[in-house]
């Protein structure tokens, strides 16, 4: 029962990833899922565009991952992709102070939090 509820957040995020990386893109105009606004002062297209693609890339591995969770090489890679997120906005925070602190604190630690119920299957 658990595990199923984490595999259904784990899919909303990624489908929210998705949306988020579409925002950016601009196939939609929904500033609410435009994580653009996480980080302080203007950042070239070349960047945007990267940052577009890592959330896609993020969005899809959730979503398809969390519909195969049950297989260990399959939730490695989704805990490794929350914890690569958290990893990417710790570095932009504390090293580069490119980020805003209080969103970046809140989407290190839901990362975190996400990585690890990624993980419940096989360690709880």
């Amino acid at each position: 029962m658990i595990f199923q509820f984490i595999i259904y957040a784990i899919i909303a995020n990624g489908l929210y990833d998705i949306a988020s990386a579409a925002s950016i893109f601009k196939m939609i105009n929904y500033s609410a899922l435009n994580r653009l606004s996480i980080f302080t002062g203007s950042q070239s297209p070349v960047f945007e565009r990267v940052l577009g693609y890592y959330i896609l890339i993020n969005g899809l591995v959730r979503v398809f991952g969390g519909m195969n969770l049950y297989q260990l090489a399959v939730a490695k890679i989704v805990v490794g992709s929350y914890f690569a997120e958290a990893a990417f906005l710790a570095n932009e925070l504390f090293n580069h102070k490119s980020v805003d602190k209080t969103k970046g604190e809140y989407i290190i630690g839901f990362c975190l939090v996400m990585g690890s119920l990624a993980s419940y299957n096989y360690f709880f």
